[in-house]
């Protein structure tokens, strides 16, 4: 019920997106067709059945990330929608929630290219997308960890502060709450945070590893 709630709370913030040329990368056939569907929906109840219907296009699983993303990008402030409709997705396809891992990779490289806006709205879609589908395994945001910069580590971090989930004790991901990398790298951030790193941002001053690895 919470979900189907969800809408694009303002439909006008979309008035300045007169076509997909609008938004770069959003040209194939494909992506097209899922950024039409996302932006014409009236609300989550009338976007998912045309989602599904088109998950039989051959690279939809990654282009619903990317969509995603770049409309949830192009919005004023940051907009829920679109965290719910991939976490909705991923619930029930297997494949557009292993491919998450693809499109993070891909994310990962251009964190040096983004705005510190456009990192904090990317770290709490991701962190939302978490929180809202138990099947995407922690370990999937190790791809944050690899270059220690002040860029990566802001979405990383807006991504965490953002989620509410946590992996129950007795869970078959529970592996994942081992993930080295991801711990030390977390805690590492944490410490630095506590001590003024990203004080500049004040959406994330109250960072903990704990909220997303127990």
């Amino acid at each position: 019920k919470q979900l189907q709630a969800i809408s694009r709370h303002d439909d006008t913030k979309f008035s300045s997106v007169t076509g997909v040329k609008k938004i770069k990368g959003i040209s194939t056939p494909s992506r097209v067709k899922i950024f039409e569907a996302i932006t014409k929906a009236h609300g989550f109840d009338d976007v998912m059945p045309k989602l599904i219907s088109l998950s039989s296009l051959e690279s939809f699983d990654y282009d619903i990330w990317y969509v995603s993303h770049a409309c949830m990008s192009h919005e004023t402030v940051y907009n829920p929608y679109y965290a719910a409709v991939c976490a909705e997705l991923s619930n029930v396809k297997y494949k557009v929630r292993k491919t998450l891992k693809l499109f993070l990779r891909s994310l990962s490289k251009d964190t040096e290219s983004m705005s510190f806006k456009g990192l904090y709205m990317s770290g709490k879609f991701f962190g939302e997308v978490y929180s809202r589908c138990a099947l995407i395994p922690a370990v999937y945001l190790s791809v944050f960890c690899v270059s220690s910069s002040m860029k990566s580590d802001t979405l990383l971090a807006s991504c965490i502060c953002s989620t509410t989930r946590s992996f129950p004790k007795n869970s078959r991901e529970q592996d994942v709450a081992q993930d080295q990398t991801l711990v030390k790298y977390c805690k590492k951030l944490n410490s630095k945070i506590e001590n003024g790193y990203l004080s500049s941002l004040p959406e994330i001053n109250k960072f903990s590893s704990c909220s997303l690895l127990i």
